[in-house]
């Protein structure tokens, strides 16, 4: 794994700085409801993060990647969850309110918000079955502890990124008081979360393919 770790690294770094639903999930939490539930739904992210790399090395990832039922199935929830907070960020923007006034999203939810938009999205499953064990050197017998050292990279790699974009998107509220501008945005961000569901909708459910991210 030595020889490879510096080009799991590129990888993931090149990952994780893609958009991505919880990225725009991220954003959305923390420019409506503030940096406190931006953190709360980044936490929830790594908790997921974390869940899967818990789920890769005791191998029920590997279960759920090969059965076309259970993969496909996962995939559609994962769609119609992130179809759903899209149209609650679109059904808030319709009130027309400013940010500061928007409904507040409770710590716990942003926290399961960030958590659930991770553990049902497909792609990190694939990203754990096809893409990480690439990367192991499968001739030594510590192919468990090898996947807890790229999983901790990721994480490693992960968590920085998207505090990163929790402080700048509570920066951003001071040029995001009116109303209007609110509006703009929360259906910007709703639309994305749409597009997203409806990327994971046609790639994992509706073509299906045992192919990598």
């Amino acid at each position: 794994m030595d020889s490879n770790f510096f080009a799991f690294v590129l990888v993931v770094i090149a990952v994780v700085v893609s958009p991505g639903p919880d990225s725009i999930l991220i954003l959305k939490n923390t420019l409506v409801s503030g940096r406190w539930s931006g953190t709360c739904t980044l936490l929830g992210v790594q908790a997921g993060v974390a869940s899967h790399a818990l789920l890769s090395v005791i191998g029920l990832s590997a279960v759920l990647y090969y059965s076309p039922t259970v993969f496909r199935a996962l995939a559609l929830v994962g769609a119609l969850y992130l179809a759903y907070i899209g149209y609650l960020t679109a059904k808030q923007g319709i009130t027309g309110a400013s940010l500061n006034d928007a409904k507040q999203i409770p710590p716990r939810r942003a926290f399961m918000q960030g958590m659930l938009c991770n553990l049902l999205n497909p792609k990190v499953i694939i990203l754990f079955v096809v893409l990480m064990p690439t990367f192991v050197d499968h001739q030594k017998d510590n192919i468990q502890q090898q996947l807890i050292i790229l999983a901790s990279t990721l994480l490693a790699i992960n968590i920085p990124f998207q505090f990163l974009l929790v402080t700048l998107a509570a920066q951003m509220n001071r040029w995001l008081k009116s109303p209007r501008k609110a509006q703009v945005l929360q259906y910007s961000l709703a639309a994305l979360l749409v597009f997203f569901a409806l990327v994971l909708f046609a790639e994992h459910v509706l073509l299906y393919t045992k192919s990598a991210l």
